[in-house]
């Protein structure tokens, strides 16, 4: 059985009460959906208290018989008037009533029926959605099956108020939602690693920080004190003057303490931080990434439906080849690990390896580079005069071939014993 293929239960409704199941497939739904017996007999009295308590609240005895005894009340009536009295109209009259009444009462309990079962479906319809809610990989449905015609011809159907329970068993490798791995790429799930381990560390930090203040060592010239960013000097005729390098201004007197004050309340003021840029890198590459794990999510529940005609290959980058169809698993895979093959170029030094002297390797003099440059060259001017020569042997071979297969024809042979008798007779 294939792994989309799950087992059924009917359960069928006996009035307004649940048929008790058989032992064996009561065993089944207690394999299947993994239920003790106890669970079965309780399932089954929830159902039945559903079914009946909506069915006394919506459509009780009074409301479906009322009419009814009362349109047959007034039959009795009027066939006693007629047949005791002599008033015959009347008791027509209250025949015809009767009658009447009758059948507006058979008809409203129908109706009431119908409505007393929608709001049965209603109640069974939400205790399912808890159900399937608490037993994952099951489904729950509620179905009635009446007295119609079929389409498209006068006959009927043989069936007449079947009222019954599906309950879908659990797949065979079926995966509770708490193991089930996620859609998101593995790009995604590193990301959301370092974002909560730089969390973590921040609070640390926060926690664990505590900020040691160093005491402000003022320093004494010529009975004055003198903070760390003041400085005294002299100019060319000998008068003192004061450098502020925090403000970086110059006085002739000293700093008071008031101002002093100031400049260290300045010092330890907090700036704020910079402003966000939202088009940042690492924003962007995060809504690639949000992008990439919906196109993997929508790709597998496509896969696992079957519909695969209108997936592309950009949609499976993030799809394992395992969980591909047969005719797309040579599609490119983001997490491949295959290197390309080629020619690997030569790392190019960076900036500040040039000035790293003692990490870099000992560099050849020119006079050795061009030694090898020369030797090089030479040997490739005698490959290439290596192949020159093997060359001009294959022609002469050749030559020769030809010339020997000439010799060897008969018109050859003729035209060489005329020249030996004419060299034979001479000029007379």
């Amino acid at each position: 059985m294939a792994s989309w293929e799950r087992e059924q239960i009917r359960w069928e409704l006996d009035g307004q009460e649940l048929v008790p199941l058989k032992r064996k497939v009561r065993k089944k739904l207690q394999s299947g959906a993994k239920w003790s017996k106890n669970d079965v007999y309780a399932f089954q009295r929830k159902i039945d208290d559903i079914v009946q308590d909506t069915a006394e609240r919506v459509a009780p005895m009074a409301y479906q018989f009322g009419g009814a005894v009362f349109a047959l009340c007034i039959l009795i009536a009027a066939t006693i008037v007629v047949s005791v009295s002599d008033e015959v109209l009347g008791g027509l009259l209250m025949f015809a009533v009767g009658v009447i009444l009758m059948g507006v009462s058979l008809f409203y309990r129908t109706q009431l029926m119908d409505r007393k079962w929608k709001h049965i479906a209603s109640e069974l319809a939400a205790f399912f959605k808890d159900q399937s809610e608490e037993h994952e990989g099951m489904q729950f449905e509620f179905h009635i099956q009446g007295h119609h015609k079929k389409k498209g011809s006068k006959e009927r159907t043989g069936v007449w108020y079947e009222r019954y329970i599906v309950l879908t068993l659990p797949a065979e490798d079926h995966v509770p939602l708490s193991k089930r791995m996620s859609f998101r790429p593995m790009v995604s799930k590193k990301l959301q690693e370092q974002k909560d381990s730089a969390r973590q560390q921040q609070k640390r930090t926060v926690n664990e920080t505590q900020i040691y203040q160093e005491e402000v060592e003022y320093q004494t010239i010529n009975g004055i004190k003198l903070p760390p960013w003041w400085a005294q000097r002299k100019d060319a005729e000998g008068r003192p003057y004061y450098i502020n390098n925090f403000k970086k201004l110059t006085q002739w007197k000293p700093p008071s303490k008031e101002q002093i004050a100031k400049e260290e309340a300045e010092m330890n003021e907090q700036l704020p931080p910079p402003e966000y840029d939202p088009t940042t890198k690492s924003k962007k590459r995060f809504e690639e990434v949000k992008r990439r794990s919906l196109v993997k999510r929508r790709s597998l529940i496509a896969i696992k439906q079957g519909n695969t005609a209108g997936l592309k290959e950009e949609d499976l980058l993030d799809v394992k080849p395992e969980a591909r169809p047969k005719k797309m698993k040579s599609a490119p895979y983001s997490g491949s690990k295959k290197k390309k093959k080629g020619s690997k170029r030569e790392k190019k030094p960076k900036a500040g390896d040039e000035d790293d002297i003692e990490n870099q390797p000992p560099r050849k003099p020119k006079s050795e580079k061009k030694d090898s440059k020369k030797k090089k060259k030479k040997e490739k001017d005698g490959e290439k005069k290596d192949k020159s020569e093997k060359k001009d042997k294959k022609k002469k071979k050749k030559k020769e071939e030809t010339e020997e297969s000439k010799s060897k024809s008969p018109k050859n042979k003729d035209e060489r014993k005329k020249k030996k008798k004419k060299k034979s007779k001479g000029p007379e």
